[in-house]
């Protein structure tokens, strides 16, 4: 059986001995898929709940999610670079494109913290947010021309690792 998502559509959040109330009363909206595959928006038979959560707390676990992904991928692509050189770098197309892929994650990343979270750009002004957001999609789009010494000193110099330490920041404050 396919587990269904609930959204609020009240501010109110429901707990689950309330949910029956809380679907027949119409303040819940129930999506998704049946256990038979076949899509049904607005009835609740054959639905087991995953979770009820309103827009907000959505939010905040994907900000969440997107600051986390922004410390891995970006420990991730510091990584393989710890032990190499830049030549080997330059040399070496399996470390560019991994590290080049993770990189890319990182700006995805931001790009949805940005969304989420606009106010963070104000709270941690000596990250260039915008340039971050944007090399996603220079390496998406202009791959051939990104020279590999510029993702090196990226990725080793102090910009990622500011990012990085950015990112731990939020997470902590958001879990406090």
């Amino acid at each position: 059986m396919k587990s269904a998502y609930l959204r609020l559509q009240a501010s109110k959040n429901f707990s689950r001995p309330n949910l029956g109330e809380a679907l027949t009363s119409g303040r819940v909206t129930v999506s998704g898929q049946s256990d038979t595959g076949r899509s049904s928006p607005n009835s609740c038979q054959r639905f087991e709940p995953l979770l009820i959560v309103d827009d907000a707390q959505r939010n905040q676990r994907k900000l969440l999610r997107f600051l986390e992904d922004i410390v891995e991928y970006g420990e991730a692509a510091r990584e393989p670079l710890a032990t190499s050189s830049l030549e080997r770098f330059v040399t070496d197309g399996d470390i560019r494109h991994l590290v080049y892929y993770r990189v890319q994650c990182v700006s995805e990343a931001v790009k949805n913290v940005l969304a989420l979270d606009p106010e963070i750009a104000s709270r941690a002004p000596e990250i260039p947010w915008a340039r971050v957001k944007t090399i996603g999609n220079v390496f998406r789009h202009e791959y051939g021309n990104v020279a590999a010494a510029v993702i090196w000193r990226t990725v080793t110099g102090k910009d990622l690792p500011a990012l990085i330490a950015v990112a731990r920041r939020e997470l902590e404050r958001l879990n406090a």
